[in-house]
Protein backbone atom coordinates (compact mmCIF):
# COMPACT_ATOMS: atom_id res chain seq x y z
CA UNK A 1 0.00 0.00 0.00
CA UNK A 2 1.64 3.17 -1.10
CA UNK A 3 2.46 5.92 1.62
CA UNK A 4 -0.14 9.27 1.66
CA UNK A 5 0.84 12.22 2.49
CA UNK A 6 -1.17 14.91 3.02
CA UNK A 7 0.44 18.87 2.70
CA UNK A 8 -1.33 20.72 5.53
CA UNK A 9 -0.76 23.68 3.65
CA UNK A 10 -2.87 22.93 1.20
CA UNK A 11 -5.65 21.34 2.83
CA UNK A 12 -6.48 18.88 0.10
CA UNK A 13 -10.14 18.42 -1.73
CA UNK A 14 -13.11 17.11 0.08
CA UNK A 15 -12.40 14.08 -2.74
CA UNK A 16 -8.85 13.73 -1.79
CA UNK A 17 -10.22 14.38 2.67
CA UNK A 18 -12.79 11.55 1.79
CA UNK A 19 -10.26 9.21 0.47
CA UNK A 20 -7.79 9.52 2.50
CA UNK A 21 -10.98 9.01 5.62
CA UNK A 22 -11.30 5.73 3.62
CA UNK A 23 -7.58 4.73 3.40
CA UNK A 24 -7.70 4.91 7.28
CA UNK A 25 -10.94 3.10 7.60
CA UNK A 26 -9.31 0.33 5.55
CA UNK A 27 -6.11 0.08 7.39
CA UNK A 28 -8.21 0.29 10.94
CA UNK A 29 -9.97 -2.91 9.53
CA UNK A 30 -7.10 -4.97 8.54
CA UNK A 31 -5.45 -4.76 11.89
CA UNK A 32 -8.42 -4.83 13.83
CA UNK A 33 -8.24 -1.66 15.46
CA UNK A 34 -11.20 1.31 15.65
CA UNK A 35 -10.82 5.03 14.59
CA UNK A 36 -12.80 7.00 15.88
CA UNK A 37 -10.86 10.60 15.06
CA UNK A 38 -12.25 11.34 11.77
CA UNK A 39 -11.92 14.79 10.87
CA UNK A 40 -15.26 16.52 11.06
CA UNK A 41 -15.91 18.94 8.19
CA UNK A 42 -18.59 20.03 5.52
CA UNK A 43 -18.54 21.00 1.69
CA UNK A 44 -19.69 24.35 1.12
CA UNK A 45 -19.79 26.53 -2.24
CA UNK A 46 -18.31 30.01 -1.84
CA UNK A 47 -14.78 31.73 -0.86
CA UNK A 48 -14.51 30.37 2.43
CA UNK A 49 -10.83 28.97 3.56
CA UNK A 50 -9.83 25.91 3.23
CA UNK A 51 -9.25 25.21 6.96
CA UNK A 52 -9.48 26.99 10.49
CA UNK A 53 -11.33 26.83 13.49
CA UNK A 54 -14.95 26.40 14.31
CA UNK A 55 -14.05 26.39 18.48
CA UNK A 56 -11.48 29.02 19.41
CA UNK A 57 -10.68 29.98 23.07
CA UNK A 58 -9.58 33.39 23.75
CA UNK A 59 -7.19 32.83 26.19
CA UNK A 60 -4.28 30.95 25.84
CA UNK A 61 -4.09 29.18 29.46
CA UNK A 62 -7.43 27.54 28.64
CA UNK A 63 -7.33 24.41 25.68
CA UNK A 64 -10.16 22.85 23.66
CA UNK A 65 -8.68 18.74 24.21
CA UNK A 66 -11.45 17.24 22.35
CA UNK A 67 -14.91 17.84 20.91
CA UNK A 68 -17.50 15.09 21.25
CA UNK A 69 -21.61 14.59 21.20
CA UNK A 70 -23.38 13.39 23.17
CA UNK A 71 -26.73 10.97 23.54
CA UNK A 72 -29.04 13.88 23.36
CA UNK A 73 -27.07 15.28 19.99
CA UNK A 74 -25.30 18.72 21.24
CA UNK A 75 -21.95 19.20 20.41
CA UNK A 76 -19.71 19.02 24.01
CA UNK A 77 -16.40 20.94 23.66
CA UNK A 78 -13.78 19.55 26.25
CA UNK A 79 -11.96 22.42 28.21
CA UNK A 80 -8.91 22.03 30.34
CA UNK A 81 -7.52 25.32 31.92
CA UNK A 82 -3.72 25.01 32.81
CA UNK A 83 -3.83 28.85 34.56
CA UNK A 84 -2.60 28.80 38.17
CA UNK A 85 -5.75 31.00 39.30
CA UNK A 86 -9.58 31.79 38.02
CA UNK A 87 -9.68 32.92 34.85
CA UNK A 88 -12.21 34.22 32.11
CA UNK A 89 -12.01 33.65 28.66
CA UNK A 90 -13.97 33.87 25.45
CA UNK A 91 -15.13 30.57 23.67
CA UNK A 92 -15.82 31.52 19.95
CA UNK A 93 -17.76 29.11 17.47
CA UNK A 94 -17.71 30.11 13.80
CA UNK A 95 -19.62 28.40 11.07
CA UNK A 96 -22.35 26.83 13.09
CA UNK A 97 -25.46 28.00 14.23
CA UNK A 98 -25.35 27.52 17.65
CA UNK A 99 -29.03 28.16 19.62
CA UNK A 100 -28.17 27.43 22.87
CA UNK A 101 -25.23 27.02 25.28
CA UNK A 102 -24.42 25.55 28.81
CA UNK A 103 -21.27 25.57 30.93
CA UNK A 104 -20.95 21.89 33.50
CA UNK A 105 -18.19 20.16 35.10
CA UNK A 106 -16.40 17.36 33.54
CA UNK A 107 -18.46 15.08 34.79
CA UNK A 108 -21.73 17.02 32.88
CA UNK A 109 -23.25 18.33 36.34
CA UNK A 110 -23.36 21.35 37.97
CA UNK A 111 -24.38 22.61 34.01
CA UNK A 112 -25.16 26.83 34.25
CA UNK A 113 -27.40 28.35 31.10
CA UNK A 114 -24.73 30.49 29.35
CA UNK A 115 -25.74 33.61 27.14
CA UNK A 116 -24.50 34.01 23.77
CA UNK A 117 -23.17 37.15 22.31
CA UNK A 118 -22.32 37.29 18.72
CA UNK A 119 -21.80 33.01 18.20
CA UNK A 120 -19.66 33.27 21.76
CA UNK A 121 -19.80 32.91 25.16
CA UNK A 122 -17.91 34.46 28.21
CA UNK A 123 -16.88 31.69 30.96
CA UNK A 124 -15.17 31.69 33.92
CA UNK A 125 -12.93 28.39 34.73
CA UNK A 126 -11.06 27.40 37.89
CA UNK A 127 -7.29 26.71 38.30
CA UNK A 128 -6.26 23.35 36.57
CA UNK A 129 -10.12 22.37 35.83
CA UNK A 130 -11.49 20.38 33.12
CA UNK A 131 -15.16 21.73 32.14
CA UNK A 132 -17.53 21.21 28.97
CA UNK A 133 -19.24 23.67 27.26
CA UNK A 134 -22.40 22.33 25.47
CA UNK A 135 -23.99 23.60 22.93
CA UNK A 136 -27.26 22.90 20.76
CA UNK A 137 -26.63 23.52 17.22
CA UNK A 138 -29.42 24.61 15.13
CA UNK A 139 -30.05 24.38 11.10
CA UNK A 140 -26.88 25.67 8.98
Amino acid sequence: MPHETCDSDTGGSPAHRRELIATTDEVACQFRVRVSNVPLFRDVDGGLADRGSFVSVENPRVEVNQLSQNIDGELIVHLESHASERVTTNVSFTGMTVTRARFASFLGTDIEEMPLRHGSVTIGIDAGALNLVRLHLGHM
